[in-house]
């Protein structure tokens, strides 16, 4: 029966690289995990809030009967249409009141107002002229990301925050006629 020796000196100087690779390499890996599922959450809340406006400026199109009453019914068929939209997925109502900030009931700028949280859901449905430019909404909302508010201590100086504490996600202006 053979012996086999193994020499101690070959093996002695690679005794700990891998856990010194697994230490370099680990945080980074982390880091791009974190990263793709930061983007995909965003880019689900971005495609939420479009579709959002897409819902409540074709319930508010849709809902035009008589301009000459002084109701403002399509607007708050709009934001109805908005908060069952927001409420099936897991995002914040529009919680201030909806008022005309320009122009005379109905056909006004709507706003929802006293928006205070960053993360307050603002709606705007334009309803000033809906016969000759459409009816026009937008929302905007405040994504708070993952690691929100992460900082690198600068020594000797104020740290660099390296990830916002809220980003603004807007829609774009939805831009919707009724045709008779």
């Amino acid at each position: 029966m053979k012996k086999y020796i193994f020499k101690k000196s070959l093996t002695r100087p690679f005794c700990g690289q891998n856990l010194v690779e697994l230490v370099v390499v680990l945080p980074l890996l982390v880091l791009l995990i974190l990263g793709i599922m930061q983007l995909g959450l965003y880019w689900r809340t971005f495609q939420t809030i479009e579709s959002v406006a897409l819902e409540g400026s074709n319930v508010a199109a849709s809902a035009i009967d008589d301009l000459s009453t002084a109701q403002n019914e399509p607007v708050d068929d709009a934001i109805a249409a908005v908060n069952n939209r927001l409420s099936m997925a897991g995002l914040p109502n529009v919680s201030s009141a909806v008022v005309p900030i320009s122009g005379t009931a109905p056909n006004s700028l709507y706003q929802s107002t006293a928006v205070v949280n960053p993360r307050d859901l603002q709606l705007t449905v334009d309803y000033r002229n809906p016969t000759a430019n459409g009816v026009v909404v937008q929302v905007v909302y405040g994504y708070k990301p993952i690691l929100a508010g992460t900082r690198i201590p600068v020594p000797g100086g104020a740290p660099i925050k390296l990830i916002p504490d809220f980003v603004e996600v807007s829609s774009s202006q939805i831009q919707q006629y009724n045709m008779y």
